[in-house]
């Protein structure tokens, strides 16, 4: 009866031992699946994370790489309009330096009118020589005569004078004949004085000095009446 007692006790114990070694080998197990379920689902979730972080990178290199191209394009066509605006600039810069060129020369022949218009009125009446000899008394055939007329003019001219300043003894007549000189030729218009003085043999700071007129206007004159001389 006592052995089989510890018999009943021995197989009950070894069938005990032998469910909790199942019950526990099919609980690790469980475990073991949840776990490898698990790792699973979070290696799946990291290759999708992973496959939206490759087309979100992809995206915003496109992106970046679109605004790099729009930023250099911006700046060429800002080159492109900083250089038409100098270009520009420099145009109106030219433009104004023949503007202020043009108004120089315009204000030059504003004063040089009076000179060139006598000049040129006198090359259209091709009166010249005749005038030039009519007043300087060069060797024509109507010198003597008009030489009379002036030495005659010019004693007039002396008598009233000494009349009219009652000092007649005083007076020098080489120095009166040379103010009626002077008198007389300023009803000449310049342009015939300076062609006379010039055929005489002045040249043009002394025709300048004489006629108180300057370089630039003698010099004028006498270019544009070269082609009548010559």
């Amino acid at each position: 009866m006592d052995n089989t007692g510890g018999d009943d006790n021995l197989v009950l114990g070894l069938i005990l031992f032998f469910v909790g070694l199942v019950l526990n080998i099919l609980i690790t197990f469980w475990i073991v699946l949840v776990k490898f379920n698990e790792i699973k689902r979070d290696k799946t979730y990291i290759q999708e994370i992973r496959a939206e972080m490759a087309e979100f990178m992809a995206a915003l290199e496109e992106n970046v790489s679109g605004y790099v191209t729009l930023m250099e394009r911006m700046q060429k066509d800002a080159s492109s309009v900083l250089e038409n605006v100098n270009r520009k600039l420099r145009l109106i810069e030219k433009e104004n330096q023949k503007l202020e060129q043009s108004r120089q020369t315009y204000n030059d022949l504003v004063k040089k009118k009076p000179l060139v218009s006598s000049v040129i009125d006198i090359q259209k009446s091709g009166s010249t020589e005749r005038i030039m000899d009519s007043t300087y008394g060069n060797s024509t055939k109507d010198a003597p005569i008009n030489n009379r007329k002036s030495l005659n003019d010019l004693s007039l001219q002396l008598r009233n004078n000494v009349r009219d300043s009652g000092d007649s003894h005083d007076m020098k007549p080489s120095t009166s004949v040379e103010e009626s000189k002077v008198k007389s030729s300023s009803k000449i218009r310049p342009s015939v004085q300076i062609a006379a003085m010039w055929r005489d043999g002045m040249d043009a700071k002394e025709i300048a000095e004489k006629l108180n007129l300057s370089m630039g206007e003698v010099e004028l004159a006498l270019e544009l009446m070269g082609s009548r001389r010559s």
